[in-house]
């Protein structure tokens, strides 16, 4: 709803939490202890009730029976056994009791009653329960309290709903145990975000008192503004008396996730606006391969600013993390007690982080462990630890088909993984890696054996596993993951089935199936295609692929931008072709939809990487020495690649053209990453060994883009200038404030509490 800021109230939620699981619990507060408050006398309320837009006039009190319930009766149906009536959600209709106390009640019955129109006012209960055929005449009888000419009675035999039902009505009693308060607003489908404020009010016609509970603060207000300021799982009890004084109440439990964006315009981008940081005194391992194979140096940016980095040192592959600001500055290194391949990390609302890699002493073994800033180890969960070329299980995670423990496809002896990405979101870490998987022996005994990638999620200690996907793209040459609040999106690009990309989307919603050895829901509800991109990626099925996967990026809640390049080749796995060579872009939705396609006429590319950037994309890739037709090409990034880049808008116009990046910085495997601050930052081990951190600067701020609507109105679209215009609210009542903010603060979050010092603040702490 769209309200005036100063009539709201404000709720900052400065609260640091993470739950352990997906779902984010709260308990009812105590509280509303203003006693009850009720009519002096019988009467009808002041509003109408309105229910799904449907008008079924007043409330009525009785104050003699504490009772309430709607001015429009119901109509009924010939029933034999539950009474089929039209009584909206949360209202009921009488018991015989009800009855009997209304007959003895002078203010429903009477000449001046509330029962005073000639119906048969039907109860819920049968006469003879027990009887249910429609043969029998008996089985259609409910209890009804009889109207007619102003005479009130009970006939003990009642009447029936299938010869009598034309003429019986039912009051539809207020079902204050199963009422619920419901809220009007933007709605939580979607994780609220740092900074961002979402006005939230009470729909309830008939409300007389309201009571608000945000993590201990309290309001009495109808409405508020919910503005969080930390990451993580909050709690809102809301309470509301209505009229007669019946008391409804609700717990709500909401996640927050932080505000990871800029959409400030670009314009203009050169050499000159690319930052960079180089570590010379570091020694850091390099992989320049792209597919089948571990990553270098991946980036996890940190929710409050800055990013760690994950890496393994040159001459033991010893793992480090490096944690660094959003002007590429050095914090501290942290140490891993580990040595081995980096696949990918990802920082948690604690300042914790998770990290996935193999072991360097046995590369079979895929490890997923969170630490603290201090390096110690929180949990530590071998993947799979197997083996090379296993003929039984030693050591792996584990989800079966059935009571006789058959491995769910693909998981039967998993090893030798090759990649992977992590996520994070509502308590959960989201891994996708891909691996061999032993099926069995063929006739000649060979082994049968094939890779595919997997997808689990893990609670903040390691535990609750769930799946996913056990067996998808195969094979899984490279990935790419995005949290949109409220699923995880991958994309990942196979060599064999498909040869293509394929999408994915995973729900945190369960399926309603049980596991058969521990017998609790445990598979997520997960939906897949790879008919996004049409024609080909022509695949080897050994490895490699005449393309490349260029990135995933969150554009809104709803759409996401993909990025990938192919040229011609013949040479496929199953027999396909493709003439077509390009960079390509989709645009598609979470119903897993393309929105928009766009192709960029541009040779010879062998890396590509892509963020989203202000109000529009950038694109990054290296063009090859070597990449002729019909050849597949080697998926290596040599330093005698050249790199360039290019920024698109969001329906694909190119709005700077293509320029060589003087400094060559693209690796192989390692996704770009967007800062808090809508920075770009990536990193790069150059022939030294020496860690590099390369930056795009942080667009321009005080920009806020609905990619939606900006993309269904083809770019007729003004940007909001403020958070607050943005969420439907009118910020001019707060000029004077904003003023004073505006020299003061920094980001988009300060600007905002900054500005609303005129609005009651109620949770500040």
């Amino acid at each position: 709803s769209k309200m005036k800021l100063q009539s709201l109230l404000l709720v900052l939620l400065l609260f640091v939490a993470a739950s352990k699981s997906q779902e984010c619990s709260c308990t009812i507060a105590e509280g509303f202890d203003a006693g009850t408050i009720t009519p002096d006398q019988s009467g009808y309320s002041d509003n109408h009730e309105i229910i799904d837009g449907v008008d079924y006039g007043r409330l009525i009190y009785v104050k003699g029976l504490d009772v309430v319930f709607l001015e429009q009766v119901s109509t009924i149906s010939p029933s034999t056994s539950t009474l089929e009536h039209t009584c909206p959600d949360n209202f009921r209709p009488p018991t015989k009791q009800d009855l009997i106390n209304f007959l003895d009640d002078q203010e429903m019955v009477g000449a001046n009653g509330f029962l005073n129109q000639s119906y048969h006012y039907v109860s819920s209960e049968k006469v003879y329960p027990d009887i249910t055929g429609g043969g029998n005449a008996d089985a259609w009888k409910f209890f009804v309290l009889e109207v007619s000419n102003g005479n009130y009675s009970m006939p003990e035999t009642g009447l029936s709903t299938y010869f009598d039902g034309e003429n019986m009505r039912a009051l539809c009693i207020l079902d204050i145990e199963n009422k619920q308060v419901l809220l009007g607003g933007d709605g939580f489908e979607f994780d609220l975000q740092v900074g961002i404020p979402l006005p939230l009010e009470i729909i309830e016609n008939n409300a007389v008192a309201y009571h608000w509970d945000v993590n201990g603060d309290v309001s009495e207000e109808d409405e508020i503004l919910l503005v969080p300021q930390n990451e993580g799982c909050f709690s809102l009890t809301v309470k509301v008396m209505i009229f007669g004084g019946k008391k409804i109440e609700n717990c709500f439990g909401y996640w927050v996730r932080p505000y990871m964006r800029s959409d400030g315009e670009i314009t203009s981008l050169s050499n000159d606006d690319l930052i960079l940081q180089n570590f010379e005194n570091s020694s850091v391992w390099v992989n320049r391969g792209m597919h089948f194979t571990s990553g270098t140096a991946p980036i996890a940016p940190i929710g409050t600013g800055g990013a760690y980095v994950f890496y393994a040192e040159k001459e033991d592959y010893s793992l480090k993390v490096k944690k660094f600001n959003n002007d590429l500055e050095e914090e501290k290194t942290i140490t891993v007690n580990a040595k081995g391949k980096p696949f990918d990390i990802v920082a948690l609302p604690d300042m914790s982080f998770a990290i996935m890699f193999i072991q360097s002493e046995d590369s079979n073994n895929l490890l997923l462990q969170r630490l603290n800033e201090d390096g110690q180890v929180l949990f530590s969960v071998n993947i799979m630890n197997n083996g090379e070329s296993p003929t039984e299980v030693t050591e792996q995670i584990s989800f079966y088909k059935n009571a006789d423990m058959e491995s769910e496809f693909g998981m039967d002896i998993m090893y030798n993984p090759h990649n992977g990405r992590l996520s994070y979101g509502r308590g959960r870490i989201f891994a996708i890696f891909a691996h061999y998987n032993l099926f069995g022996y063929k006739e000649d005994n060979s082994r049968d054996q094939h890779t595919g990638d997997t997808i689990l999620t893990f609670d903040l200690d390691g535990k609750n596993i769930q799946l996913g996907n056990s067996w998808g793209t195969s094979h899984s040459l490279l990935q790419s993951v995005v949290y949109n609040g409220h699923s995880f999106l991958t994309s990942a690009l196979g060599d064999a089935y498909p040869e293509n990309v394929a999408y994915s989307k995973l729900d945190f919603e369960l399926k309603n199936t049980e596991d058969p050895i521990s017998g609790i829901k445990n598979r997520h509800k997960f939906t897949s295609t790879s008919s996004l991109l049409d024609g080909f990626i022509v695949g080897s099925g050994t490895g490699f692929a005449a393309g490349r996967l260029g990135g995933l990026s969150e554009l809104s809640n709803n759409l996401l931008a993909s990025f990938y390049t192919r040229y011609p080749s013949t040479r496929s796995f199953t027999g396909k072709s493709n003439d077509i060579e390009e960079i390509g872009y989709i645009l598609y939705d979470t119903t897993m939809n393309r929105v928009l396609y766009k192709s960029f006429d541009i040779t010879h590319v062998n890396v590509i990487h892509s963020a989203k950037y202000g109000n529009g994309l950038v694109i990054a890739y290296s063009v090859a020495e070597k990449n002729g037709n019909d050849e597949l090409a080697v998926s290596v990034s040599p330093n005698a690649n050249t790199m360039h880049m290019m920024f698109i808008n969001v329906l694909g116009d190119v709005i700077v053209d293509s320029f060589k990046v003087n400094n060559y910085s693209m690796s192989a495997a390692d996704d770009f990453e967007v800062l808090n601050d809508g920075s770009i930052v990536w990193s790069y081990v150059d022939s030294n060994n020496h860690l590099q951190l390369w930056k795009l600067p942080a667009p321009p701020s005080g920009v806020y883009y609905d990619f939606d609507e900006y993309v269904s109105n083809d770019g007729d679209y003004e940007p909001e200038t403020s958070l607050e215009t943005k969420n439907g609210l009118d910020g001019n009542d707060n000029d004077e404030a904003s003023d004073e903010a505006s020299d003061e603060a920094t980001n988009s979050s300060e600007y905002l509490l900054a500005s609303m010092i005129s609005v009651l603040i109620i949770c500040l702490y």
